[in-house]
């Protein structure tokens, strides 16, 4: 399934953006220049994508769902600090019913 995830993200990503692995089965993905708006579109775009294509395993199809944070980078923010945002939206997705897109604009309590 890892394998099949960042073949999709990368149909969703422009050449500058940059995409790794945090660990298991959590990504990161930096989109240089992407406004809010431009984020959430991409999220959107992946999150749609992968629930679209089930992933096959001898001859059945098996549902795939993507839980996915956005948070937007500000002034004076560190990667570590833009991390823990994505993260808290991350959970917040799957608190608020997964697969789905979560946009924190603004630093949340960690």
């Amino acid at each position: 399934m890892l394998r099949q995830f960042v073949a999709l993200a990368q149909q969703c990503l422009r050449k500058e953006d940059v995409m790794g692995r945090l660990g298991g089965e959590e990504f990161a993905i930096f989109l240089p220049n992407a406004d809010g708006p431009g984020a959430e579109a991409v999220a959107e775009r992946l999150r749609a994508l992968v629930e679209s294509q089930p992933l096959r395993a001898d001859h059945h199809a098996i549902p795939v769902t993507v839980s996915i944070g956005v948070a937007l980078c500000t002034r004076g923010d560190s990667a570590e600090t833009v991390l823990k945002r994505a993260d808290a939206a991350m959970y917040l997705a799957k608190q608020n019913g997964r697969n789905r897109v979560e946009v924190v604009a603004s630093p949340v309590p960690i």
